[in-house]
């Protein structure tokens, strides 16, 4: 049980480290249930593949990872409920550790309008369990908005 959160932290430290370095834009990312067995580094980014936009979602954990066809349900603080369908990138399992579980949700530039106005309640199609996240003031909408304003920049 030690050496798990000290893993973590160490993760983490790497994560807050070297990430920001490699993208222009940080990333979102939040820790969930810190000290339960259950608990799991969440990450958030925009990226731009051809003429489509992506949310990837990086998950790490012991357990979760997800789905063939994850998906993606957002609730705005507007109370509407957006569903974004996904693909898998990775879950790459490291023995005796977590597994790192990576997927990318499509979203139009519609959607992001959406997202600006504030995210109340994430939820990742994952397998033993699906992950749930709600929160009681936006720290994700605003913050994916303008990592999508960023990639559209860098367009032109």
């Amino acid at each position: 049980m030690k050496s798990t959160i000290l893993y973590r932290i160490v993760v983490l430290i790497v994560c807050l480290t070297f990430v920001p370095v490699l993208s222009a834009t940080k990333p979102v990312r939040y820790l969930h249930k810190v000290l339960s067995l259950e608990g799991c580094y969440v990450e958030y980014r925009v990226t731009k593949q051809e003429l489509s936009y992506y949310i990837v979602v990086a998950v790490n954990s012991e357990r979760l990872r997800f789905l063939s066809e994850p998906t993606m349900k957002v609730r705005t603080f507007d109370d509407e409920v957006l569903t974004l369908e996904g693909s898998v990138v990775d879950n790459i399992g490291i023995p005796s550790f977590d597994i790192l579980s990576t997927a990318q949700f499509k979203c139009t530039p519609e959607q992001f309008e959406k997202l600006k106005r504030g995210i109340s309640k994430v939820r990742l199609s994952m397998t033993p369990e699906n992950h749930e996240r709600t929160f009681k003031k936006d720290k994700m909408g605003k913050k994916l908005y303008k990592q999508y304003l960023q990639a559209a920049k860098d367009d032109f």
